[in-house]
């Protein structure tokens, strides 16, 4: 590399290294721990409503996109009376809650 530089940059009249200009590959430092958690988290109440509707949903329309299916299962979780929502948020509780046991 370095007879390369020369026949291509002759150093004559300077004072400088001949090696001014190339650059050397740095190596990268090696990542420490990730910064990002990895750990799941439980599911909130509104994805615990789609996991149980989804599949009839799905049945019933299968020409849907799963941005489709999605929205009309969103629209289903408004308007539901909240007492029923309740169920899923008490069920997403309870996994939270199971979850902090483990960690302890």
């Amino acid at each position: 590399m370095v007879e390369q530089h020369e026949a291509a940059c002759p150093s004559e009249g300077r004072a400088s290294d001949p090696l001014r200009g190339v650059r050397k590959r740095r190596r990268r430092k090696p990542r420490g721990r990730g910064r990002f958690s990895t750990t799941k988290r439980p599911l909130p109440a509104f994805f615990l409503f789609m996991a149980e509707h989804r599949p009839e949903l799905r049945k019933s329309n299968p020409h849907w996109t799963a941005a489709e299916t999605a929205t009309k299962l969103g629209k289903r979780w408004h308007e539901q009376p909240e007492r029923e929502k309740e169920m899923y948020k008490q069920q997403a509780a309870r996994l939270r809650g199971q979850k902090r046991a483990r960690r302890a």
